[in-house]
């Protein structure tokens, strides 16, 4: 029971850090089309930016295709019988993590950098 516990904490972390960097992304492309759009017009900053994407994404793909699949060379540490997350029993604070990450968001959002009140 316990380990169906940290499992669930690991994975609920997991999925807040990866919302997080969903956010930032967002955010940044969102600025980037804006101050592209102030320079050179609307209709092609979206141009721009969306070949940018493509372009950033194809090469991460190809980067990771060149690894054949294993991720053991950047994460040597792991191994199939250890979850990076769940090394530590009892040490996953989910309650600080989600509000560590309201914090940033928030105080991205009041720099006027953030995606929900623009």
């Amino acid at each position: 029971m316990q380990n169906t516990v940290e499992s669930a904490k690991s994975g609920t972390i997991s999925l807040l850090t990866g919302l997080l960097g969903v956010y930032f992304t967002a955010s940044m492309w969102v600025e980037l089309q804006d101050s592209l759009g102030l320079l050179i017009g609307a209709p092609l900053a979206v141009v721009v930016t969306t070949t940018m994407l493509i372009i950033f994404q194809s090469k991460k793909q190809q980067k990771e295709i060149n690894l054949n699949g294993s991720y053991d060379l950047n994460e040597s540490f792991l191994n199939e019988n250890t979850d990076p997350l769940g090394a530590q029993k009892g040490r996953n604070p989910v309650m600080f993590i989600v509000l560590l990450y309201l914090f940033v968001v928030v105080m991205n959002e009041a720099a006027g950098t953030g995606l929900l009140f623009n």
